[in-house]
Formats: structure tokens, C-alpha cells, sequence
């Protein structure tokens, strides 16, 4: 396929920015949790909301630093359609899309794995 940078050498770090960028944003998500159970505006589903916060922030960890990337890929495809068909209002703050968008992440970062600069060692 022709290509318009045709550089095979940075295709390994394509993986590494999928990986950085969702890890970022699952932890960001999951501090914004955490922040909402602190000031009390979250009192319905609190053990929930918790919960969630805390897989965010720790599966954001581990995708950052590329260690068991594609366990915790597979997690967060599972996570992101749990929360996607959870009814209850105030579980967790990610949109749709956005649970759509880390749902094709974690697939794509569980076929492929980590990337370049993980922890990960290729068996």
C-alpha cells in the first residue's frame, strides 16, 4: 500500500501513542471521579463510582508505563461496553463516544500490543 511517509521504522511508535494517549485519558477520567466523590456531588452509586475510578486510574497506569498492556487492553474493552449498558446515571463520566473510541483502542492495543518504550517484553 502506498503511503505518504513511507518510514516502517515509527510504525512501533504509533502503538506507543494509542497506548500513552487512552492511559492519559482513562487516568484523567478516573482523578475526575475521584474529585466528584470528594466534593460530595456523587451520593447515588458511590461503591460504583468508586470502583470505576479506581480501574480507570490504575489501567491508565499500567497502559502508560506498557506493563501487561494487552491484559489491561482486554480490560478496558470489556469495561468500556459494561459501562456502555450500565443504566445507572452517574457510574462513570465517560461519553458514548468515548466509550466507543476505548473500546477500538483496547482492541487494536490487544492485537497489536504495547508499542515501543514498554515495560512489556515480546514473548
Amino acid at each position: 500500500m502506498l503511503s505518504i511517509f513511507p518510514i516502517m521504522f515509527l510504525s512501533l511508535l504509533a502503538h506507543a501513542i494509542l497506548r500513552v494517549a487512552t492511559g492519559a485519558v482513562l487516568i484523567a477520567f478516573g482523578i475526575q471521579n475521584f474529585r466528584k466523590i470528594q466534593s460530595g456531588t456523587q451520593h447515588t452509586h458511590l461503591f460504583l463510582v468508586t470502583i470505576c475510578a479506581l480501574y480507570e486510574v490504575v489501567c491508565g497506569a499500567l497502559l502508560v508505563v506498557g506493563y501487561l498492556t494487552q491484559a489491561a487492553a482486554l480490560t478496558l474493552v470489556g469495561y468500556a461496553l459494561l459501562i456502555s449498558f450500565v443504566r445507572r446515571s452517574g457510574v462513570s463520566t465517560l461519553p458514548a463516544s468515548t466509550r466507543i473510541l476505548l473500546a477500538g483502542i483496547g482492541l487494536s492495543l490487544f492485537i497489536t500490543g504495547a508499542g515501543a518504550f514498554a515495560v512489556d517484553m515480546p514473548f
